[in-house]
């Protein structure tokens, strides 16, 4: 529900940034040269009534170049390597450090409708914010570069291999604490009460929960009406440092620099792309928040779920993009005419459950069965829906208890059905059985075109118009067969175009 929220009345958001840098070359033997560069930032941020304070930080960076082949005489003229170190840090949002509260309103009473159609109804409000972490850390991404450079001729050759590490990325989790609250049935509560529907008039106490029902006429005693106690759960959340994950690669630039004959320039660009991340910090759960009990309270147990809830707790990436740039320049027409192709010639995606001892989903043989197939044990290969427990799970009963799940399900198998009908809607599991299988989406590409004419020397014209070929060819999706237009996606750019005039003064 809404709640009126003013700015005017927040906190005001303080932020500082302080950077220096100094450069240092030097000229070696035999026309080689090194050229370093190292940097320091801090950053420092202060809200009012924050619990964290003010907080600051500090990002170191260098870079060095060193250039160890330098004979312009020679056609192999130059080649240098350049090495480079950052660390970033990322501080807390505004959101974490001065959270903004949030509401959970639960229906503790609706009457029912009057003469007139009114309905009346109470609602159990709890307000909550995301809850203060002594313990967190400032996220930081952590790149490490080295590049190597050369020159042959009148082309150019860059080479770059990279590691962008994030080190305690910043991670919601949810807390939850038992509470309980009155709530009254009217389909109940109702059924004797002596004074008549269109006479009635309702409160509710705002500190016990108890509903009473007047008589608009005076004639009739005011009546309380029964409730029932509901036992369920308040919800928080918290922020906390997750796994760290690296992105890794490789690039490359091959300008071949202008053909004089013709005027024009050609330029080969592409990168290797790769990505794993997982999260295995044991995270809470209420899976089944909108179900009740078999004796109708709310659902009572919470479930501890390694990296998430969800079926997957991490994916794999990686991908290879390769581009051709074309330039023309007329001088007689005063028009330089560019075309670039950009191709995708591998993209490999693929969802990942996995724990520090193994895979964490399981196989399934059947949809709808709730313990492993005794026959299948890779996740990946597809064909098998894949479910997956929790590691432990809780009581409203005793929070401080943790159960192991897999061996009390089948004990409640055997024992107390009631109980493992409960804890069967802790299972989470795929929605069809290729989940886990990769995506290994077949080659595509798309074209642009950019037209600049120059009309005197202060004035001109271009069109631009990218996919102007209107690529709407189809792909294959090899984790089930599928294929699919390129029109519409998210593979490439739809085709569109353009027209920018520019007059310089």
């Amino acid at each position: 529900t809404w709640r009126e929220y003013r700015y005017d009345e927040q906190s005001a958001v303080n932020n500082l940034a302080i950077f220096a840098e100094d450069e240092i070359s030097i000229v070696l033997p035999r026309r080689t040269s090194l050229r370093a560069s190292v940097g320091l930032r801090s950053d420092l941020t202060h809200i009012g009534d924050s619990d964290y304070g003010t907080i600051s930080s500090l990002s170191p960076r260098i870079s060095a170049k060193y250039t160890f082949w330098n004979r312009p005489e020679n056609a192999l003229s130059q080649m240098s390597l350049r090495a480079g170190f950052g660390d970033a840090v990322k501080l807390p949002s505004s959101f974490i450090l001065k959270p903004t509260p949030s509401y959970q309103d639960r229906l503790a009473f609706a009457s029912d409708e009057t003469p007139d159609k009114t309905t009346y109804y109470a609602y159990n409000t709890i307000p909550s914010t995301t809850v203060y972490n002594s313990d967190l850390k400032w996220q930081r991404s952590r790149l490490i570069e080295l590049e190597f450079n050369a020159r042959v001729g009148q082309v150019s050759i860059s080479l770059t291999a990279y590691n962008n590490k994030t080190i305690d990325p910043y991670t919601l989790a949810s807390l939850y604490t038992p509470y309980s609250y009155r709530f009254t049935d009217n389909r109940t509560a109702l059924v004797n009460s002596a004074i008549p529907s269109a006479n009635r008039s309702y409160a509710i106490d705002q500190a016990t929960g108890i509903v009473t029902v007047s008589d608009l006429t005076g004639n009739l005693s005011s009546e309380q009406l029964a409730y029932t106690e509901k036992k369920t759960f308040k919800s928080s959340r918290y922020y906390y440092n997750g796994n760290s994950f690296s992105k890794r690669g490789l690039e490359w630039v091959v300008n071949f620099g202008k053909i004089p004959a013709i005027l024009t320039s050609f330029q080969i660009d592409g990168a290797y792309n790769y990505y794993k991340g997982l999260e295995t910090g044991l995270v809470a759960s209420l899976q089944s928040s909108s179900q009740d009990m078999a004796d109708g309270q709310p659902y009572k147990y919470i479930g501890l779920y390694e990296g998430s809830s969800n079926i997957a707790n991490g994916s794999l990436s990686k991908k290879i993009t390769n581009n051709l740039s074309i330039s023309t320049h007329i001088p007689a027409i005063r028009t330089i005419i560019s075309l670039r192709l950009e191709s995708t010639l591998y993209d490999y995606k693929q969802m990942l459950s996995e724990s520090a001892i193994g895979t964490r989903g399981f196989a399934l043989d059947m949809k709808g069965d709730f313990f492993p197939s005794g026959s299948v044990t890779d996740i990946y290969k597809g064909g098998n829906f894949v479910a997956l427990y929790p590691l432990y799970y809780i009581s409203m009963d005793d929070m401080n208890t943790r159960i192991p799940y897999a061996e009390k399900l089948l004990w409640a198998k055997e024992n107390d059905t009631v109980l493992f009908n409960e804890l069967l809607k802790m299972i989470v599991r795929t929605n069809n059985d290729f989940y886990f299988k990769p995506t290994d989406i077949s080659a595509y590409f798309s074209a642009n075109l950019n037209v600049t004419k120059e009309l005197g020397d202060h004035v001109s014209i271009s069109f631009m118009a990218n996919n102007f070929i209107n690529n709407v060819a189809k792909v294959k999706n090899k984790q089930n067969g599928s294929e699919y237009s390129l029109y519409g996606s998210n593979y490439i750019p739809e085709f569109y175009y353009g027209l920018t005039l520019r007059i310089k003064l």
